[in-house]
């Protein structure tokens, strides 16, 4: 007969299932299978290394990072932002091809293609740049000329800076020569006696920041106040809320709902949906995120 306790191991008083070994093992499988991904990328080399020795990071430094922004998002709070590595983590997520961060940044740059100027708020680090140099999935079909990037954290400016140096130094791009780029820094947090910079991009794009906003819904609706005239894009994730959000969407119909509720008109959405055996994703329980196209 089977011990009743057969199946699960106890170090310090800590219980752990047969279950629990089996997913450390899984994802240790997985950071592996990472790991030869990313040195197999031309711009892992060229560009994520120099610019981490640029910090005095290694490459061990860099890989922590990006395994633990990943797998211990119950963990940390949104103070992992003022970090320089927390910005390697996304950029490594980006980087990879067949991944959810890969298919949320090619729907992202399709439809910024259309556009001339972006503002980009709570940008991370410059995606439509990583985009357009990506050689493994094709370029975009026109770099807008115009990138507006906000951020309230400087952790957020100087990598930008760094980074782009690297991509026209690594790829020698002449498309990039008549880019102009400008920053801004705001916080959606400040009083709304503040005025918010002004938007100057034809497209306002809100990825994976209001979310992040004390007040998420009066967050939404000082952008919708501040985008007369211009498109949006709202990107929201589906899933139960973790400790870097103060909302939470279950569902695409109520990202949509509360989209309507911030002052846009949303006219479309696209869920962008994890797998839990390919993605680095910390909770089996997201479901990915949605993109959620709107008018003011």
């Amino acid at each position: 007969m089977n011990n009743p306790q057969s199946n699960r191991q106890t170090t310090s008083g800590d219980s752990v299932t047969l279950s629990d070994i089996h997913k450390r093992h899984e994802m240790h499988l997985k950071a592996n299978l990472y790991r030869q991904r990313l040195r197999a990328c031309s711009l892992y080399h060229s560009v994520v290394l120099p610019l981490s020795r640029d910090y005095g990071l290694t490459e061990g430094d860099v890989a922590h990072a990006f395994f633990y922004y990943n797998n211990e998002i119950n963990h940390y709070d949104n103070s992992i932002y003022e970090s320089t590595e927390a910005r390697f983590a996304l950029l490594l997520n980006y980087l990879l091809p067949g991944t959810w961060f890969a298919e949320r940044l090619r729907m992202y740059a399709g439809i910024a293609s259309q556009f001339s100027s972006i503002t980009d708020i709570g940008f991370g680090f410059p995606l439509l740049l990583l985009s357009h140099v990506q050689s493994w999935r094709g370029r975009v079909s026109r770099l807008p000329m115009r990138l507006h990037l906000i951020d309230k954290f400087p952790s957020a400016f100087e990598f930008a800076d760094r980074f782009i140096s690297h991509i026209r130094n690594a790829c020698q791009e002449s498309s990039l020569l008549g880019l102009k780029i400008t920053y801004d820094q705001f916080d959606l947090d400040s009083p709304e006696s503040e005025k918010p910079v002004d938007f100057q991009g034809e497209l306002v794009v809100a990825l994976d920041c209001i979310e992040h906003a004390r007040d998420p819904l009066a967050a939404s609706r000082r952008i919708a106040a501040h985008s007369s005239g211009r498109m949006a894009l709202i990107g929201l994730p589906i899933g139960p809320i973790i400790p870097q959000h103060t909302a939470e969407y279950l569902s695409v119909g109520s990202a949509v709902d509360f989209v309507g509720k911030s002052g846009f008109t949303p006219l479309g959405a696209e869920l962008v949906t994890t797998d839990w055996r390919r993605d680095l994703v910390g909770n089996p329980d997201f479901s990915g995120s949605v993109f959620i196209e709107a008018a003011p």
